[in-house]
């Protein structure tokens, strides 16, 4: 299973100038497992393609935004057969104390996912789902 996040920007409801989370070279800045992230061609890189993951793993900016507009690329691989692919967007979440678990909310990124609004740790469940129109606002490439 391999994520790819790239091209991460803030931009502040009052439109402020854009503010890059990652600078391309470093998770400096991040909170992370050193064992399932890492820097690749420029991507922030999580997961494995030799091994499967047996639970969710979480990178997290050390600081704290509000007020935000997130725009970002992300890009999904894998083979379902081999592992579970599960990748997603944590906002307006937290740690969970005394763990490596996010409580929050997700939005799901990934085939049949993409879009999706999961509550991470508390409900377990999908709280939101795109409609079809919505749906096809999506960039999938």
């Amino acid at each position: 299973m391999k994520h790819f996040l790239t091209l991460l920007f803030l931009t502040t409801a009052l439109h402020a100038e854009p503010t890059s989370l990652f600078d391309g070279k470093s998770l400096d800045g991040w909170n992370y497992d050193p064992k399932i992230w890492r820097v690749e061609d420029g991507m922030i890189t999580g997961g494995s393609t030799t091994e499967k993951i047996k639970e969710n793993h979480f990178i997290c900016t050390k600081k704290n935004y509000q007020n935000f507009e997130l725009k970002l690329k992300i890009k999904v691989s894998g083979d379902p057969k081999t592992g579970m692919l599960n990748s997603g967007i944590q906002i307006r979440s937290l740690r969970v104390p005394g763990g490596a678990h996010m409580t929050g909310y997700q939005v799901d990124c990934g085939a049949g996912w993409f879009g999706k609004i999961y509550d991470e740790f508390r409900r377990n469940k999908v709280i939101w789902a795109p409609t079809p129109e919505q749906q096809a606002c999506l960039r999938l490439e």
